[in-house]
């Protein structure tokens, strides 16, 4: 069984100002992580998402989470930056993305967290969970039904890769965060919600279409001693 790590969530998305305490302790995965993109040259973020570990050393995410990254040579390796479940943080590396299917695949230093167990793809009827850090940096899990997609707006013939999940929707900050069946394990990434507050609705981008789109950049490479080396030290948030 995976370990939980209980943690107090204090940030906030995209707000000049330090959010105050919440009065909630809210349980998290240790595979669901909250991710920090900088755009300008300072170190403060300017823009947040969620994210998933797959491996010791990678993380998928959303492509709209991470592209507007600062991409100068000098610093692009910090213009991203991730927290893990037990408060640890890494800068992380995109090593592969597709703007269409709206992913991201990123590397980091390597971590002893549990990483997520990769699943099947949702079937329609099946419960789907969806997870992620959203307003106020509060990590949520939300619990609804799969259903047949409508057309991705960009994509005519793969519509089974994009999925809906009825009842639930995600929020702001939630992007990149994981779709998963109730065993825990990983169905599919989330990078959207409807705007219909009487028929709520997340969407979202199967499993299996993310490995056919990465392949082999997905399988995790040998770790050396050295990858260990995430730091302790606070990010500089607005």
């Amino acid at each position: 069984m995976k370990r939980l790590f209980v943690i107090l969530v204090a940030l906030c998305v995209a707000t000049p100002i330090f959010a105050q305490l919440p009065t909630v302790i809210q349980t998290v995965p240790e595979s669901v992580v909250r991710i920090y993109v900088n755009e300008n040259r300072d170190q403060t973020p300017d823009s947040y998402g969620s994210g998933v570990l797959i491996s010791p050393t990678q993380i998928l995410t959303n492509w709209h989470v991470v592209k507007d990254r600062r991409k100068d040579r000098q610093n692009n390796s910090r213009a991203v930056q991730v927290r893990l479940a037990d408060s640890s943080r890494s800068y992380a590396t995109v090593v592969a993305q597709d703007s269409l299917w709206d992913i991201a695949l990123l590397r980091i230093y390597a971590t002893k967290l549990t990483p997520i167990t990769i699943g099947d793809r949702p079937k329609v009827g099946d419960k789907a969970t969806i997870q992620g850090f959203g307003p106020d940096y509060e990590y949520k899990s939300q619990t609804g039904i799969v259903s047949s997609a409508k057309l991705h707006p960009k994509h005519h013939s793969d519509k089974t890769d994009y999925i809906e999940i009825l009842e639930v929707r995600a929020r702001g900050g939630d992007s990149g965060g994981p779709i998963t069946d109730m065993h825990g394990n990983l169905g599919g990434l989330l990078h959207g919600a409807s705007d219909q507050s009487e028929k709520p609705y997340t969407h979202g981008t199967t499993i299996d279409r993310i490995q056919k789109v990465f392949g082999s950049k997905m399988k995790p490479s040998r770790i050396a001693e050295s990858d260990y080396t995430l730091y302790k030290e606070e990010i500089n948030e607005k």
